[in-house]
This record gives C-alpha cells, sequence and structure tokens, in this order.
C-alpha cells in the first residue's frame, strides 16, 4: 500500500498539471489568463495556486526514496533529483515574484524602456534571467 500512496502522490501531479496546462489554454483562447498578472479576475493565479497545492508529489518522492534509499545508494539520484527539481522549483517561484513586483509596483514603466508594455518588460526579465541561470 505504501508503494500506491507514493504512486499516487507522483501521478496525481501530471494529471493535474495536464488540466492546469490546458485550463491555461482555454482561458488564454478566452482572453482572462492574463500570465503573470495577480489578479482575482485573471486564471494565471488561480492555476499557479492549484499546481503549487498539487506538488505533494515530491514528499511523495521523499518518502519513497527514504524507503528504499539502501537500494538506491549505488546510483546517488538524490543529488539528480535536487538539482532537476531546483531549475523548475525556482524558474516557476521567480516568475511569481518578477510578476509580484510588478504588481506592487517595485518594477514599473521607465523611460529606459519607454517603447515597451510593462507586460513585455516583465516576460524579458524572466526570460534574460532564465537564460543567465541557465548559463551559469
Amino acid at each position: 500500500i505504501f508503494i500506491q500512496r507514493c504512486k499516487f502522490g507522483v501521478l496525481q501531479y501530471v494529471v493535474v498539471r495536464c488540466v492546469v496546462t490546458f485550463a491555461a489554454l482555454i482561458t488564454h483562447w478566452a482572453g482572462v489568463y492574463h500570465e503573470g498578472e495577480i489578479k482575482a479576475n485573471g486564471a494565471w493565479i488561480y492555476l499557479a495556486i492549484i499546481n503549487t497545492i498539487s506538488q505533494i508529489a515530491i514528499h511523495s518522492l521523499i518518502y519513497f526514496y527514504k524507503a528504499t534509499k539502501h537500494l538506491l545508494k549505488p546510483i546517488k539520484p538524490i543529488n539528480k533529483f535536487l538539482c532537476i527539481k531546483s531549475i523548475v522549483f525556482f524558474a516557476f517561484w521567480q516568475a511569481v515574484l518578477i510578476a509580484l513586483l510588478v504588481r506592487i509596483p517595485v518594477i514599473e514603466n521607465s523611460s529606459l524602456w519607454k517603447s515597451y508594455s510593462i507586460n513585455n518588460v516583465k516576460t524579458g526579465l524572466q526570460v534574460n534571467t532564465i537564460s543567465l541561470e541557465y548559463t551559469i
């Protein structure tokens, strides 16, 4: 039953992530997604919350690792897992932080980028920051 619970914890994330991605696509087409905007009438914030709650998959993987640590020791999976998960985790929360900085407004329109909208600046900041982080 332990293995079944671990499997459920991991696979629920796969299902939830697919549903959230499909919902993002539909709400984008409907014009109510508002990516990176923290608004009550935008779907992005709600989908981000649902995605965050479904992160119990990580707990399932940790419990599975603890139970099978002695069997997995030769392949040293924890370092690989932490490396991949930290990239995904920090990229997501970095996007949320940039959206929050635009919302409160620490990042706002400036004469430095007057030919770009604040949404273009926000997206550009996220993309360039991730590109810089990946090269490091």
